[in-house]
């Protein structure tokens, strides 16, 4: 997730349920910084409520886009899952407020709370200097 062109946070989940999660603390300040690492193991209820994040997002998008109302400068990012068939790709922002395309947007942003506040519960086991190209 990212706003700005900044990296806010993000995370990848194997799949025996591990997480590597990155989290920049200050992503608007212009301070060397660190990204803070947290690595977990998501629980059986915590994976299964992905799961059904995840389906909802599938249903959201089988349904025709569309947009009522926008803003701008809201968050961003890309979701990407593998399924039993197939590896899929979602770039995404929040800048829909109404519509299907909002809808979407709340889907992905429930998937990814899931795991990120199952991060957030953990210390960081790891601290990484901030690249360029992530801030």
């Amino acid at each position: 997730m990212k706003s700005w062109g900044r990296l806010l946070h993000q995370w990848t989940l194997d799949e025996a349920g591990r997480v590597e999660h990155l989290q920049n603390p200050s992503p608007f300040s212009n301070d060397s910084q660190q990204l803070l690492i947290r690595r977990v193991t998501l629980q059986a209820p915590e994976r299964q409520a992905l799961s059904a994040a995840i389906d909802r997002v599938e249903s959201e998008l089988a349904r025709p886009e569309g947009c009522a109302m926008r803003m701008t400068d809201g968050p961003y990012g890309e979701l990407s899952w593998t399924g039993l068939d197939r590896v899929a790709k979602l770039p995404w922002n929040a800048n829909c407020t109404e519509g299907r395309d909002a809808d979407l947007s709340r889907a992905v942003t429930a998937a990814d709370k899931i795991v990120d506040d199952a991060a957030m519960r953990s210390q960081p086991v790891e601290r990484r200097p901030i690249e360029a190209s992530t801030r």
